[in-house]
């Protein structure tokens, strides 16, 4: 038996990619390209620092305003644990979605969008493995420019908020990321 949130997703996702391939352009975008991050957590940026990473995303248009948006990103350091100087890796992948309201200002398209993020996590070092899933927050604004016959260039800027609380500690694995992605418009 098919449950009904799983079948009511599949419907919807069947539903949006086949609006976007059959309706006129401007109605379904993906991206991907390369970013830069900028941890909130003062640990981090001690620990690992800012760093290169990935980014992708996916707009499907509701209405002429509003977009329905997914994203993920990705960012893996290496550093050293501060007291022992021990090498540390840390990977963080955060995926989400939310809404995202657009205008046309000339040639540019400008785009703010919010949504929930989820930052999966998995740091190791001589100290042990840690890794965990948790739920934030994120905010996102940027511009495109259309190139020729639908690709694009993209430019956008984000913050996420993700608490953790792996053992007694607690950390925010969110931060600033700018990212710069070539797309397609369908």
């Amino acid at each position: 038996m098919i449950r009904k949130p799983v079948f009511l997703t599949t419907l919807l996702a069947a539903w949006a990619v086949g609006s976007a391939w059959a309706a006129p352009k401007d109605v379904f975008s993906i991206k991907a390209g390369a970013a830069y991050f900028y941890p909130a957590e003062s640990s981090l940026k001690k620990i690992y620092g800012n760093g290169a990473g990935w980014s992708v995303e996916a707009n499907i248009k509701l209405v002429s305003f509003l977009d329905l948006w997914a994203f993920g990103n990705g960012y893996k350091k290496n550093g050293r644990l501060p007291v022992t100087g021990e090498s540390t890796t840390m990977r963080l992948a955060t995926f989400g979605g939310g809404l995202k309201l657009r205008a046309k200002a000339g040639p540019l398209r400008l785009y703010a969008g919010a949504g929930a993020a989820a930052c999966a996590y998995r740091e190791s070092n001589v100290i042990g493995l840690a890794q965990r899933t948790d739920v934030g927050i994120i905010g996102q604004a940027g511009f495109y420019i259309p190139i020729i016959a639908g690709l694009l260039i993209d430019f956008a800027g984000d913050y996420t908020s993700i608490k953790v609380k792996p053992a007694a500690i607690s950390a925010d694995l969110g931060g600033t990321r700018l990212a710069v992605r070539l797309g397609y418009v369908f």
